[in-house]
């Protein structure tokens, strides 16, 4: 087998962050790349990916050997996919990855024009509260304040994020309506659970208090949970145009100045998707630069 296919199976199995998906996204059985993979490392003296119950993770080698290599794969992929694509109108599917917050709601609530222009092709929107490699990803776009790899993407500002708070009728009716933000020390909060990363933006905001954090009744990762949590009347919550404060929901501190966040709609410098233009102008030709949504 060549270098060229082992370095491919190599940076697939790191994109991928398992063996199986990294065959499945090759075509070929999962033993197939464990095996060059392993042929890989043994014809370098050095273990490039530990194996793990929960998938793979880079060994520092692994890591120099994927930094060394991945721009020239990208290239090379992107022009393959330039050319398999000259004649055809649109791709079949294109993969948007987002944060875990309301941010999947917006872009949903903002499709339509978009897919009536292109009926066929299949949206994929991956959700996640973690940082983002876009280059290890196999995203066609990303739309995020910010990324790791910032420098290899072309980030175009989709829109400025704040936060608003919200609560239930029932909760408010049983607890009190704050007057200031001094008042959540007697009320049960609903935090965002999130790594100490704040690049995505202060989302908990409400649970900082004069140099202190305020301790969370309930801590949930998930924009629908926190909607839901908070329609049940479980507390106070972060929530945003995403996730309209309406029926049961009322507006809780709706003079306070929240956090605000730059959203971008990030592509590969090298990207060859031929839709994305397309589903950049669909997204910003029906909202304006300003607006409130949960990241």
């Amino acid at each position: 087998m060549l270098y060229s296919e082992k370095i491919q199976y190599f940076i697939e199995v790191v994109r991928q962050r398992s063996f199986s998906r990294a065959a499945k996204k090759l075509d070929v059985v999962t033993s197939t790349v464990t095996k060059a993979l392993t042929n890989l490392e043994k014809e370098l003296g050095k273990t490039l990916v530990k194996r793990l119950k929960s998938g793979v993770e880079l060994t520092d080698i692994g890591q120099d050997l994927f930094d060394s290599v991945i721009e020239s794969y990208l290239n090379i992929e992107h022009k393959f996919n330039a050319i398999k694509n000259t004649d055809s109108k649109d791709k079949n599917s294109i993969k948007i990855i987002t944060t875990a917050g309301s941010m999947g709601f917006w872009i949903i609530s903002h499709l339509q024009d978009f897919q009536k222009k292109y009926p066929h092709v299949t949206i994929y929107i991956k959700t996640t509260d973690e940082s983002v490699n876009f280059s290890k990803s196999d995203a066609d776009v990303a739309i995020l304040p910010t990324v790791e790899d910032s420098g290899t993407v072309i980030k175009k500002k989709l829109l400025t994020a704040s936060l608003k708070l919200a609560a239930s009728k029932d909760y408010i009716k049983q607890y009190g309506m704050p007057k200031t933000k001094s008042d959540l020390k007697n009320h049960r909060l609903i935090g965002f659970y999130h790594s100490k990363d704040n690049s995505r933006g202060n989302f908990d905001w409400h649970l900082q208090l004069d140099g202190e954090r305020l301790k969370p009744n309930l801590v949930i990762n998930s924009g629908m949970c926190l909607y839901y949590a908070a329609i049940l009347g479980y507390g106070i919550v972060s929530l945003g145009a995403g996730l309209p404060i309406k029926g049961n929901l009322v507006e809780v501190l709706p003079h306070e100045s929240p956090p605000t966040v730059d959203v971008f709609f990030m592509t590969s410098k090298r990207a060859s998707h031929p839709l994305i233009n397309d589903l950049h102008s669909c997204l910003v030709g029906v909202e304006p630069t300003e607006t409130t949504i949960f990241i």
